[in-house]
C-alpha cells in the first residue's frame, strides 16, 4: 500500500498522518460495530443521511427453509427507514476482495430474503448483548428521532418500525455494503454495475482508510457506487421520491404492486380487495413509502378494524396490534388460535409470541403464491370477520 498522507494542524506545526493497513480484519469489523457512523450514511444519502442500528454481528444464514446456518454475515445493520443493510468486511490484502466477495455477498442476500422470516430481524436485535443495559425499544425510538411519548404510543411506533423492516425484507428492499481499507478498481466497477441495474437493492462500498501518526489514528470513510445512473434507477423505482410519507390512491398503489411485487402480488391484492368487500369492509391506504393498503372489517360497534395490510412488495401484515382492542380478540388465546390456523397453511410461519403480545407479523409473498394457500389464508379471516361483527348478546 502506498503511504499516502494527511496532515493535522497543531499549534507547533503539522502532524503527518500516514496511511496504514489494519492489523487484522477483525479490527475494522469491531470499529464498525462500535462506530456505525463509519458507514458514512451522510454520503449515501446527502439529502437525508442514513442513521444506523446494529442488529447483530456474525448473522447466520441458512440455504434451506428452516435449515441450519451455512454462512455468516459480518454485520447486519438497519437504517431509520427500516432497510436491512448487509455489511461484509475485507482487508485489501485479502485476494477475495477482487471478485469472490461479490458472489459471497449475493449468496447472503439471496438466502436472507428467501429463508429469513421478517420477525427474525427484531429477535436478533433484541437478543444482542448490551453491556450498558440499554432498552432495545429505546434504541429504536432514538434512531427514529421521536419525542417522548406515552408507553403505549412508543410501543406502537416500535412495532410499526419492525413491521416495515419485515416488509422491506419480504419485498427485497435491502442494501448491500462492502467495506475495506481500499476498494480495488475491479470491485468498484462491479458495484457500480450492480447498483445501476438492481431496482430494489442498493449496492455500495465504503472505503475506510486509516492514517496513523504520533500515537493518533484518523479514519476517513468514502462511499463508492453512487452514480447518477444508479440514483435515477432508485428514484424511478420509488415513484420519483424517497420521502416516507406519501398520499396514495388505489390506482397508484396497484401500479406500484405490479412493478415491485409482480403478478403474484397483484393477484394477492385483488383477492384481498374482493375478500374485504364480501364482508362489508373497506380498503384504507396508508401513507408510507410502501403503503400499506389495509383491509378493514366492521366490528360489532361499527368501528373499522384494520385486520390485514399489504405492502407494495406483496408482503402481508397480520395486525394483531389492532385486533387486540376488539372482542373476542382482546383475549390472547383467541389471537393465538388465529396464529395456529395460519401456521397450518403451506409455508406460513409466524411466532406465537407475535400473536400473544399483539404485534404486526409479516407473511411473505412467497408463502401465499400458491392459489390454494392464498384461499386458505383468507378463509381464516372469514371466521375473524364473522366473530368481530357478532353483537355481545349473541
Amino acid at each position: 500500500m502506498a503511504g499516502g498522507k494527511i496532515y493535522l494542524r497543531e499549534k507547533d506545526g503539522l502532524v503527518p498522518m500516514i496511511e496504514a493497513r489494519y492489523d487484522a480484519e477483525d479490527v475494522l469489523q469491531q470499529l464498525l460495530a462500535d462506530y456505525p457512523d463509519l458507514l458514512a450514511g451522510d454520503q449515501m444519502r446527502p439529502s437525508e443521511p442514513r442513521r444506523w442500528l446494529l442488529i447483530t454481528r456474525e448473522a447466520g444464514i441458512p440455504d434451506t427453509e428452516g435449515g441450519q446456518p451455512r454462512w455468516s454475515l459480518d454485520h447486519l445493520f438497519i437504517d431509520q427507514d427500516a432497510i436491512p443493510t448487509l455489511v461484509e468486511v475485507k482487508r485489501s490484502s485479502d485476494t477475495r476482495i477482487r471478485r469472490e466477495v461479490v458472489g459471497q455477498m449475493l449468496d447472503y442476500a439471496a438466502n436472507i430474503v428467501a429463508y429469513w422470516p421478517g420477525p427474525q430481524l427484531r429477535q436478533l436485535f433484541e437478543d444482542r448483548p448490551r453491556p450498558d443495559g440499554a432498552s432495545p425499544d429505546a434504541e429504536v425510538i432514538r434512531l427514529l428521532g421521536l419525542p417522548a411519548s406515552p408507553e403505549d404510543e412508543a410501543s406502537h411506533a416500535v412495532d410499526e418500525y419492525w413491521q416495515r423492516a419485515a416488509a422491506n425484507l419480504a419485498s427485497r428492499q435491502i442494501r448491500l455494503v462492502f467495506v475495506a481499507d481500499v476498494i480495488p478498481p475491479e470491485l468498484q466497477r462491479i458495484i457500480e454495475f450492480l447498483n445501476e441495474n438492481l431496482v430494489r437493492a442498493e449496492v455500495l462500498a465504503v472505503e475506510v482508510k486509516q492514517y496513523i501518526g504520533k500515537g493518533r489514528q484518523t479514519l476517513v470513510p468514502r462511499v463508492i457506487g453512487r452514480t447518477a445512473a444508479s440514483e435515477d434507477v432508485k428514484q424511478t423505482a420509488s415513484g420519483g421520491t424517497r420521502a416516507v410519507h406519501r398520499n396514495w390512491n388505489l390506482d397508484e398503489f396497484r401500479a406500484a404492486v405490479a412493478a415491485q411485487g409482480g403478478t403474484d402480488a397483484t393477484a394477492l391484492l385483488e383477492a384481498g380487495l374482493l375478500w374485504v368487500q364480501s364482508h362489508g369492509g373497506s380498503s384504507v391506504l396508508g401513507h408510507g413509502k410502501y403503503g400499506p393498503l389495509y383491509f378493514a372489517l366492521p366490528s360489532r360497534d361499527g368501528q373499522p378494524v384494520k385486520v390485514l395490510g399489504i405492502d407494495t412488495g406483496g408482503g402481508v401484515s397480520v395486525n394483531y396490534v389492532f385486533l387486540k382492542d376488539y372482542p373476542p380478540f382482546d383475549d390472547p388465546g383467541e389471537r393465538l388460535g388465529i396464529n395456529r390456523r395460519l401456521n397450518g397453511i403451506g409455508a406460513v410461519s409466524i411466532a406465537d409470541d407475535m400473536a400473544v403480545r399483539a404485534s404486526w407479523p409479516m407473511v411473505r409473498l412467497d408463502a401465499l403464491r400458491p392459489p390454494a394457500d392464498r384461499a386458505a389464508f383468507f378463509r381464516v379471516f372469514d371466521d375473524v370477520a364473522a366473530r368481530l361483527a357478532v353483537p355481545p348478546s349473541q
